[in-house]
């Protein structure tokens, strides 16, 4: 047991990927379509289209679903004035998270055992050690969501967790920029060339500087200029 926990949880420091929740709820289902066959069990499966991808690891999220679905099958062992009915839904929560339920037609669970179950070691299985609610929780809560439980002791239990959304798409989006990155920095260096003027020059408002001789000859011939100005007006 403690080496099956183990494997579960090497490498889950590991970066997150992109996970298709509706393929791990088909996989799961798929995985235990003998056993559910076996025990007399019918299967709805109702999930949303084009969901969008969550955050997260595989393995462990389907681990929780092959959980969910073996403790839906061994509560629904003792039915017998009914359908034996696994449901297995998902939707969306709004723009920010992702809900994966798991429902059968068993027996329920006793509302007060509802607030323990979840907690290691605690069991209403005749053999069962009371680990599987615990790591399904812990797992759900390393994905930052929540994984709870309903009943009313009569027609069933529901298990449903949720997933958020907000950051699916994150590494994806830093393996593209560590690609982008490394391309960019094996592209050869392209030459820079000057950029091209248009249109007519800018004159510059600084004044030329002028040869003495000349500066002369100017002042001699405005002041001309104004004396024979000064000549016609009188």
């Amino acid at each position: 047991m403690l080496e099956s926990i183990r494997a579960l949880f090497k490498g889950a420091d590991l970066e997150a990927q992109p996970v298709d929740l509706n393929g791990i709820a088909l996989g799961a289902l798929d995985l235990l379509s003998g056993e559910l066959k076996d025990h007399g069990v019918i299967t709805h499966a109702e999930l949303a289209p084009e969901l969008p991808l969550v955050p997260g690891h595989g393995g462990q999220l389907q681990e929780v679903m092959l959980n969910l679905i073996r403790n839906a099958i061994d509560a629904m062992d003792s039915t017998t004035d009914r359908a034996r009915v696994l449901r297995v839904t998902t939707e969306p929560d709004g723009r920010e998270a992702i809900v994966v339920s798991v429902e059968d037609s068993g027996p329920g669970i006793d509302p007060q055992q509802l607030h323990s179950i979840f907690d290691a070691f605690v069991t209403t299985k005749p053999q069962g050690m009371g680990m599987g609610l615990a790591i399904c929780r812990m797992i759900i809560s390393r994905h930052e969501g929540q994984l709870a439980a309903s009943a009313d002791n009569k027609s069933g239990a529901l298990f449903r967790f949720t997933l958020p959304i907000k950051s699916a798409r994150g590494p994806r989006s830093l393996a593209t920029s560590r690609i982008e990155k490394s391309e960019e920095r094996n592209r050869p260096a392209q030459k820079q060339t000057p950029a091209r003027s248009y249109g007519r020059p800018i004159r510059s408002h600084r004044r030329s500087r002028m040869h003495p001789v000349l500066l002369q000859k100017k002042v001699e011939e405005g002041a001309h200029l104004r004396q024979a100005q000064a000549v016609a007006r009188g």
